[in-house]
């Protein structure tokens, strides 16, 4: 199962940066009707995922460019890789570190496919999850944000202490200690 994971994610990653229409049909190598990704928070559909993605492309051009690495253990992967961003009115660019998870699963001669992915932090590429959002959930989301910019971090190199998690998960495994580590170290960067 990691062989057919590590082929897929390394075989379509530049698929992305040949527009939107070369990444959706490369989504349907990746995804199934039944995928399920985790964007900014929001839970979407793939229909509603790839609609997202359009509304997002329209307004940035968004290209991935180095692929840093990738942990993978059983069905699931994380990756980690840089993007670009460049918003098509102002022409300003940004640079952004992106850490993914997904949870794969297998479809024999169809190989691996994405079974549920988390990804995406709240940036300008945020945007393209409103088109999604009801005005009272805008309201709430943007109440949660606000919450979070006010947030005082201790002064401490223990990430743990740190960045404390409120709901934590049981870390018995290798792969889940390893993306707690990936997860403590993204917030710290």
């Amino acid at each position: 199962m990691a062989k057919k994971i590590q082929n897929r994610m390394l075989n379509g990653f530049n698929t992305w940066n040949l527009g939107y229409d070369a990444w959706e049909h490369w989504g349907e190598v990746l995804y199934s009707e039944d995928s399920i990704y985790n964007v900014h928070g929001a839970r979407l559909t793939l229909a509603e995922y790839q609609a997202s993605m359009n509304a997002a492309l329209q307004a940035t051009d968004i290209q991935m460019g180095q692929f840093r690495n990738m942990i993978l253990s059983g069905d699931w992967a994380a990756i980690r890789y840089d993007t670009s961003m460049t918003n098509r009115q102002t022409g300003e660019t940004t640079y952004s570190p992106v850490t993914e998870f997904v949870r794969f699963a297998d479809f024999g001669e169809k190989g691996a496919k994405v079974d549920e992915g988390w990804g995406g932090v709240r940036d300008a590429s945020m945007q393209g999850m409103l088109y999604f959002m009801t005005e009272e959930e805008r309201a709430y989301q943007k109440e949660l944000d606000d919450a979070i910019l006010h947030i005082v971090l201790p002064e401490t190199d223990n990430l743990e202490e740190k960045y404390p998690i409120t709901y934590p998960t049981d870390l018995s495994t290798d792969m889940a200690k390893a993306i707690k580590e990936i997860v403590l170290s993204e917030f710290e960067a």
